[in-house]
Parts: structure tokens; C-alpha cells; sequence
């Protein structure tokens, strides 16, 4: 089929000198010293593929670089011969930098395309990623939340998948993910753009490489104020060489797909109508990212809870006003009234006995996933009826200090030191907390230990409470030891677990010991630990007994520890 020419060419000419402390000499052909001269850069075009032409120009003087701007962040170095796909009726510029010792000169030539290249809307993939040519707001894309294994971790080989950690629904709430939104238009630019709604949620390994990054250190993923860059353009590109067969999204300027991890380039592993799934492979690691058409979404149930005062002292009674929006409501509401207690139904009562602020969080299970509302309740005056447990307050670090705790650690590497809170939230609200620096490092027997001024008391109460921050999977031993043992304390000593359950999150740990057996060395025989009456000393230890690299370094916290009198 013979095509129409639809190209017309306008030469605009831009001359950029930079002459560096020498003088001009007066020769037709510019030696390795002198300043360029855009007029003596003549561009030879090849139409014979009108939507790929091909852009030539061979200087007739030394020089050290040629840099050609192909416009929509394709730029190429090097090169005395470019070629590049103009497919739409648009105004092309195209920028050519020749430097030489003397200086530089750039050259702008004006390329016009008459006529769109009806091709360029019959491409699957690109229809598939930006609606089409027919789509001129273009196609918003946003995480697939809803679904299992839409944001995770793997090897970077786009087919083992995320096996070290896939995110389940819902699971990257409140991290700055899931407001984000994607936009492909298929349009002269190739335009993309990314509306964070503020703020961008960042590797923390690779935190040095983020634009927005803001001088702070951090042991998790922050969550950043950030504006995304304009101008960014997407491609498509088809893999060479190892990677032949592969299909790659790329981004110009600084662009990404919301999550920061300094991936430009993302491979397709599958695309569709309703969803597109990519990865990325940022310091290394595949990050897998699946995410739907912003049309597709439904909208989640929302809820509020009302509190009503009974008659009872402290008795509230506990309702929900809940909107199902696209999601259906399916069972009974659930209820925690953050006192140890809970219940299910629309309508519910509890009683309080303690004075203090509770936390009540009502769950919604829906077909779209559960949903949480929390409120707070505040009570003023202990129950009439409220009977104190025989237990006291060891250490909160906000002041209560009837015994305070040291670190044992050999290496001298670690800390133990009073710090500001770094997340007053439930179930822990105090301004100062514990920090437990465990290095790389420490001694296998790192810990952080109080002597207690008499032995304790466990016959009504063996269970200790505290609140401990850290590591998801993240052993806490906490041990009782008789210091009468002198060296061989840990012969006797009675150790009870807890594992720490979700990363950096405030949780209420508990060590009941009544079934807890003391160790069968020295001179106690295996028993029930509550009956024994010689321990004084608490040691509390992150990460277990191990040595490096096995001894689980990190910073944690804890506080409010709580447990039998002495």
C-alpha cells in the first residue's frame, strides 16, 4: 500500500554556545578546541517510513558527545543515527547537543505529524493499559486491595512470585498505598501520572535514592509527604538479549508505580481488561504489584459506633450505624470492648470495673473483607464492685519506677534507654517508653534485668503483663531467676514466651506462669513455677538466646510491666 506523506518539517534553529577561555578561530571546519556553531550542523531525515523516521547527522569536526532528546524522556547518547515511532498528530520537538572542548551547540528541528497513525489505536497492550486512543482522560489504575498477593516480595525473576511476603487484603491500610492512583494516556506524550494524594509509602532500604526523603532514619517503610514529578511519559518495550520475550513498562522523569523502591522499569507479567500485573525489581528483589481499573473498585462498608450510658455504674450500652455501600454485610457485627471482653450483635452492653480509657473496635465482616470502626471510651470512677487484682506496676518509664531495669550485655554493643514514645497508640499511650537496642553483634545472653528488693509473691497472681513493640516473629522471653543462686541463677530459673505478632505495633503481651517449669538443673526439682517463693530477679530478653548472626539484632520497646507483688 503506498502511505501518504504526513510529515511536514519546520527547522527551527536554537544555538546554545559555551565558549570556555579560548578565541574563536577563523576556520571553516571547528578543531577539537573550538566552540560549535549550530549553522554548521546540517540534519539529514530518512521518510521513507514516514511514523519512523530515521534522524542522521555526521559532524565534520571532533567532538566528545552527541546527546539527540527524542522528546517523551527518550534520549539517546552516542549515536550518530537515531530513530524513533511518531505516531500521532502532534507538533514534535526534537533536540540534537553536540559538545565539543570549546563548548556546545544545540540544534532544534520543529517535526510535524499531520495525521495519526491508526496503527498506533489498534496495539493491544496499549489499548489495554491506557483505554485506547477513544480514551482521551486515559485509564486510572489503582491497587488491588481487595485481593491476596496484590502487593508483595520475591525473587526478581517475574515467576517464583512474591514467596517472602504477599500482602493479604487490606493488609497496606493506612501506609499511603491504596489512595493512590495511576493514569495511562495514550496520547502524543504517552502521558502518565501518579496522584499520591500527598504522600508516597518508601522502601526503607532504598530511602537514600527517594527524592522526598527527609533526613530522618527509620527501622520500617515510612510513609513521606511527597509530590510525584509532571512530565513523565510511559513506554512499551520488548526485551533483548536474556531477556527476549519479556514485555517492559518504562516511566520517564522520575516516574513510578506509587510504592517507592527505585524501580523505573517494570516487567508486564500479565495484562488485561481488569487487571494489570507488573514487577519491579528495586535494590535487587522482585516487587510484585497488582492493581485494577479505578471503575472497577467497590466501595467498601463504612461504619460509626454509638455509646449510650445504662443506668448501671460504668455500663454503656453499644450500637453501629453502618452504610454497606457496594460491600454485603455478612454475620454478626463484632465487638471488643478493649477490657479483656467481647460480644457479637447489632446491640450490645458491657460493664467496666477499672477507671481508665478503653478502646472499643467493632468489626464489620463484609464480602469485600472486614471492616474496623474503633471509639473511645473514658471511665471516670472505679466499678463499686471492683475488686484490685494483687498485682503492681514494675515500670512504665512515665515515672512509676519501683525497680529499675539495666542491660547485661557484654559486647557492650546494645542499649536499654528511656525514649519518647514513637507511636501513642492503643494499647499504649504513654509519652516515654523503653528502647532495647540489640546489636548485630551482642552477646548471646543480652537482656535487660531488675533486681526486686524481696522475693514475689505469686500465690493469687502469676501472670505479668507488658507492652512490647517490634519485630513481627521476634521472640520476648521473660525469666524469673533467684539471685541467692548466685552464677547459677539460670539453673532455676522459669522462662515463659511470646511472640511478637504484627511489625512495629503496640501489643499487650502476656507471661503466665502457673503452668510454667522451672529448669531441672541445680538443686529445685521441676514444679509448678507460681509455688516457688525464692525468685527476686526479672529478665526480659528480645530475640532469644543465640549468637550472630542468628541473635534477632534490632530495636524494640516496651513498657507497663505489670505483675505479682512482692
Amino acid at each position: 500500500m503506498t502511505m501518504k506523506r504526513l510529515f511536514k518539517y519546520n527547522w527551527l534553529l536554537v544555538t546554545a554556545l559555551a565558549v570556555l577561555g579560548c578565541e574563536p578561530f577563523e576556520e571553516e571546519k571547528p578543531g577539537l578546541g573550538d566552540s560549535p556553531d549550530a549553522s554548521q550542523m546540517i540534519v539529514d531525515v530518512d521518510n521513507s517510513d514516514p511514523y519512523n523516521p530515521v534522524f542522521s547527522y555526521s559532524p565534520d569536526f571532533e567532538y566528545h558527545k552527541i546527546i539527540w532528546d527524542l522528546g517523551r524522556g527518550v534520549v539517546v547518547e552516542d549515536q550518530e543515527e537515531v530513530t524513533d515511532y511518531f505516531g500521532f498528530e502532534s507538533n514534535y520537538e526534537i533536540k540534537i547537543t553536540v559538545l565539543t572542548q570549546g563548548g556546545q551547540a544545540t540544534k532544534v528541528l520543529n517535526h510535524v505529524v499531520s495525521e495519526t497513525d491508526p496503527a498506533i489505536c489498534e496495539n493491544e497492550i496499549y489499548n489495554l493499559l491506557t483505554g485506547g486512543c477513544d480514551a482521551v482522560e486515559g485509564k486510572t489504575w489503582v491497587w488491588a486491595s481487595h485481593q491476596p498477593s496484590h502487593f508483595g516480595v520475591g525473587p526478581a525473576d517475574g515467576i517464583t512470585g512474591p514467596i517472602w511476603y504477599a500482602a493479604g487484603a487490606y493488609d497496606q491500610e493506612g501506609n499511603g498505598l491504596y489512595d493512590d492512583e495511576m493514569t495511562f494516556t495514550l496520547d502524543a506524550q504517552y502521558s502518565f501520572a501518579l496522584n499520591n494524594n500527598g504522600d508516597t509509602f518508601v522502601n526503607v532500604g532504598e530511602l537514600g535514592g527517594f527524592p522526598g526523603k527527609d533526613g530522618n532514619e527509620y527501622d520500617s517503610d515510612p510513609t513521606l509527604p511527597y509530590t510525584p514529578p509532571t512530565e513523565v511519559s510511559w513506554a512499551v518495550e520488548r526485551g533483548e538479549g536474556e531477556n527476549q520475550g519479556k514485555t517492559y513498562l518504562k516511566l520517564s522523569n522520575g516516574g513510578f508505580l506509587s510504592y517507592w523502591e527505585s524501580s523505573d522499569t517494570y516487567e508486564i507479567l500479565s495484562i488485561s481488561e481488569d487487571e494489570l500485573y507488573v514487577m519491579g525489581a528495586g535494590s535487587g528483589n522482585g516487587w510484585y504489584y497488582r492493581f485494577v481499573p479505578k471503575s472497577s473498585v467497590k466501595e467498601r462498608a463504612e461504619g460509626t459506633i454509638n455509646i449510650t450510658p445504662e443506668a448501671d455504674a460504668n455500663t454503656f450500652s453499644f450500637s453501629a450505624d453502618v452504610i454497606a455501600n457496594d460491600a454485603v454485610v455478612q454475620g454478626e457485627y463484632r465487638w471488643d470492648f478493649g477490657n479483656g471482653e467481647s460480644a457479637e450483635g447489632n446491640i450490645v452492653t458491657a460493664t467496666y470495673q477499672a477507671k481508665g480509657e478503653y478502646t472499643v473496635t467493632l468489626t464489620i465482616p463484609t464480602d469485600l473483607g472486614d471492616v474496623s470502626v474503633t471509639a473511645n471510651v473514658t471511665i471516670e470512677e472505679n466499678h463499686p464492685d471492683y475488686i484490685p487484682s494483687v498485682e503492681m506496676v514494675f515500670q512504665d518509664f512515665d515515672g512509676t519506677d519501683i525497680v529499675p531495669f539495666s542491660l547485661e550485655d557484654d559486647s557492650g554493643l546494645g542499649s536499654l534507654t528511656k525514649v519518647a514514645n514513637p507511636d501513642q497508640s492503643s494499647p499504649n499511650y504513654s509519652a516515654m517508653v523503653g528502647e532495647y537496642v540489640k546489636d548485630e553483634n551482642s552477646g548471646q545472653y543480652t537482656n535487660a534485668f531488675a533486681v526486686l528488693p524481696s522475693k514475689l509473691n505469686m500465690t493469687e497472681v502469676s501472670t505479668f503483663k507488658m507492652q512490647v513493640r517490634g519485630k513481627k516473629g521476634t521472640k520476648v522471653e521473660l525469666k524469673l531467676q533467684n539471685t541467692a543462686m548466685g552464677g547459677d541463677m539460670w539453673a532455676t530459673q522459669a522462662v515463659v514466651a511470646y511472640e511478637i505478632q504484627e511489625d512495629d505495633t503496640w501489643e499487650e503481651a502476656e507471661f503466665d506462669f502457673t503452668n510454667a517449669v522451672v529448669w531441672t538443673w541445680g538443686p529445685n526439682e521441676p514444679s509448678d513455677a507460681s509455688n516457688i517463693k525464692d525468685y527476686d530477679k526479672i529478665v526480659i530478653q528480645f530475640g532469644g538466646e543465640d549468637v550472630a548472626p542468628n541473635n534477632n539484632p534490632g530495636t524494640y520497646y516496651f513498657d507497663n510491666l505489670r505483675g505479682p507483688s512482692f
